[in-house]
């Protein structure tokens, strides 16, 4: 929540800081830490609620008419290395991804994007759980890494074929 607070974090090895509400109350922030730390070290959360219609902040408290794709582009201008998109409906509920907020935000993303919250998937065609994890790492890597409309969407049919949504 200060530059002070990070620079002991990444002290004490921390690879990565996320900031939340913090980021969406003062994006000035974001700015003083990229330029002493490096984007690459800041990830910003974006907390999308009510069908990514919304954001949320101080834990899903309060809801904020701001669009997640909005949020997202002013961290990314404010000089956030990464975005982490959580939707705060859904998490917990083990429902699946929101694939189309994530590939809409991941199209319109020069930065990586961490998919969030709803994940849930059985070992269906692995041997165990440890490969199973390693797929969805794998596919999560290319949804976030890609830049073209056809590739994120190719991504997005990768994942949903490889995500085999439990029946209990």
């Amino acid at each position: 929540r200060s530059v002070a607070h990070v620079s002991e974090l990444l002290r004490a090895g921390a690879d990565k800081v996320v900031l939340g509400t913090a980021a969406q109350v003062d994006t000035g922030l974001i700015t003083k830490l990229a330029r002493r730390f490096g984007s690459q070290a800041i990830v910003c959360s974006v907390d999308a609620c009510e069908n990514g219609q919304k954001t949320a902040r101080n834990s899903g408290q309060f809801r904020e008419n701001t669009k997640p794709l909005i949020a997202a582009e002013q961290f990314i201008e404010a000089g956030a290395g990464e975005i982490l998109l959580q939707d705060v409906d859904r998490d917990g509920t083990m429902l699946g991804l929101n694939l189309g907020l994530i590939g809409d935000i991941a199209r319109q993303s020069p930065v990586p994007v961490i998919a969030s919250s709803g994940l849930k998937f059985s070992w269906a065609g692995s041997s165990s759980p440890r490969s199973s994890i390693q797929v969805l790492m794998t596919h999560s890597k290319v949804l976030s890494s890609t830049s073209s409309n056809s590739d994120t969407q190719s991504s997005i049919e990768v994942m949903r074929s490889w995500w085999v949504p439990s029946s209990s």
